[in-house]
């Protein structure tokens, strides 16, 4: 993947999930209501959002994460679950398109699917 579509992809993420009322908004239009009602939004607090790295790279940002109070329960509960996998669709789908440029110039399933980490099926189905 392009080192600038990722940053941009990412910086796109961080943007819009960065923002409480964006946050509770996306939740309650995407989460099955029987979970939505588990939970008890008005706690919602985001986390931070560095951490350390290995040595060589020094620190680094990390997904916007979330933490809220399930209802009726004192402790934290992290959901990090959900925006996990509104980035890997999103990461899919940009793979998606990629293949299916290569496929266009001819290039080679096996080849494209080593690039792109996609499974020969999901190039065939392409």
């Amino acid at each position: 993947m392009n080192i600038n579509h990722k940053a941009r992809h990412d910086q796109f993420f961080k943007h819009h999930f960065s923002h409480k009322e964006q946050v509770v908004d996306y939740l309650k239009a995407k989460m099955p209501v029987e979970l939505l009602g588990m939970l008890n939004l008005s706690t919602l607090e985001k986390k931070k959002d560095t951490f350390p790295a290995n040595r060589l790279r020094g620190p680094r940002q990390a997904d916007v994460i979330w933490s809220t109070r399930p209802k009726g329960e004192e402790e934290s509960s992290k959901y990090r679950t959900m925006f996990e996998r509104a980035r890997q669709r999103a990461h899919q789908q940009g793979m998606q398109s990629i293949a299916k440029q290569m496929l266009a110039k001819g290039m080679q399933k096996s080849l494209i699917s080593e690039i792109t980490s996609l499974s020969l099926g999901d190039i065939n189905a392409l």
